[in-house]
């Protein structure tokens, strides 16, 4: 039988969701012969592992790949990534889950009409509770990635820039080399621009098939540190690259302005938390950003926040 589908789900630190979300990928409406559920231990410090392991006792479709070294949730969804045989990918965080009998509906619907990639809606879990459901755009006809990305009505960080906000033909990903970066957080939001900037066969489908889980305990939720000074030290220079790359074609350029928001967002942070650092944190983050071109970020940042840059990172 082919594999129809790759379920990609790294963990880090998450034994206390990580069997509801591997559960929920079962509870599913296609034969298990026809998907692969594909777990990747990104060096996680807790049992989460051990909990997969009894799991595979269950399901003979579920694998473990195991990482030698934290790669963040990039690296180990690249290799998942490049284990994974199905003709479509989903990626699920293991801190979320699938709705129940969903998956058969984003397979026939990718299928029906050759997508690049599917997007769907999603349900917010908070505090215990099923707290909103994401349900205010129409179901759409195909159209391209860029076309998708400037939909009327939408909003690029609450419907694109999340990797698991969609199911993708694995071919489209391979061929495109479509990857994340690694050792970062913020991992999507590159991602995000290339994906739908390659894509030429793109739909939404107003039906709700994700839970996403409001963590506090993540990263990306707890106040700006030098955690996230650290990674944003890393995923600047990428956005810059990235905008001087979209700015030589016109396919691209529609994305500029998006694009400029977003590190204009990280620059301003950047200037405005460093100088609360101890002089070893700061001078980590003034190295990364030494690297970067300060005449493509003077372009696009403030001249107030551009001169703080500098100071910044030469410690004028």
């Amino acid at each position: 039988m082919n594999i129809r589908l790759s379920i990609i789900v790294p963990f880090y630190n998450v034994e206390k969701y990580i069997e509801q979300c591997i559960r929920s990928l079962y509870n599913q409406d296609i034969p298990q012969d026809e998907y692969e559920v594909i777990c990747v231990d990104d060096c996680s410090p807790d049992d989460s592992r051990v909990i997969v392991e009894r799991l595979q006792k269950e399901y003979p479709n579920l694998q473990l790949l195991i990482h030698e070294r934290n790669k963040k949730l990039g690296g180990a969804r690249n290799t998942g990534l490049k284990a994974a045989r199905g003709k479509y990918v989903m990626f699920v965080d293991s801190d979320d889950y699938l709705l129940p009998n969903t998956v058969k509906t984003l397979v026939a619907e990718s299928e029906a009409d050759n997508l690049d990639f599917l997007h769907f809606d999603d349900v917010l879990f908070e505090y215990g509770t099923m707290r909103r459901e994401y349900k205010e755009i129409p179901s759409t006809e195909v159209m391209t990635g860029t076309d998708w990305f400037f939909y009327p009505g939408t909003y690029w960080i609450t419907h694109h820039v999340t990797a698991w906000h969609k199911i993708y033909r694995r071919s489209f990903l391979i061929e495109n080399d479509l990857f994340f970066i690694e050792d970062t957080m913020y991992e999507d939001n590159d991602y995000a621009f290339r994906v739908h900037a390659a894509a030429k066969r793109v739909a939404h489908l107003n039906k709700s098939i994700y839970v996403y889980r409001l963590n506090e305990q993540s990263v990306t939720h707890k106040k700006y540190d030098f955690s996230h000074a650290l990674y944003f030290s890393k995923i600047l220079p990428v956005m810059l690259n990235l905008r001087t790359t979209f700015m030589k074609s016109g396919e691209t350029r529609r994305y500029i302005t998006t694009i400029d928001s977003f590190i204009r967002w990280i620059i301003d942070v950047l200037v405005r938390i460093v100088p609360s650092f101890d002089t070893n944190q700061s001078m980590t983050i003034r190295k990364n950003l030494k690297g970067i071109s300060l005449y493509r970020s003077f372009q696009v940042c403030s001249y107030s926040a551009f001169i703080r840059l500098l100071r910044m990172v030469y410690g004028l």
